[in-house]
């Protein structure tokens, strides 16, 4: 899988192309973006009113995957 930095205005389009009645295949062929991609930031806007949560989300689960990851190798958590 390659990750790569997708443009907030790429994210919107897509939305706003969902919205207007294009299937996700359509928009994934177009925009060159997965499947996975549009159903999350589809899932963010209807959620947040956003393509990405709001930071504090993001920092929960982040903090979420230090803390499996480290009891995971047996380190302690602060």
């Amino acid at each position: 899988m390659v990750f790569r930095k997708i443009s907030k205005d790429i994210k919107n389009w897509a939305i706003s192309l969902y919205n207007q009645g294009l299937v996700p295949r359509d928009i994934r062929d177009l925009l060159g973006i997965s499947s996975r991609s549009l159903s999350r930031w589809r899932h963010n806007e209807e959620v947040y009113g956003s393509t990405l949560p709001p930071l504090e989300i993001l920092h929960k689960a982040a903090s979420e995957r230090d803390e499996e990851l480290h009891s995971g190798i047996g380190l302690a958590t602060s």
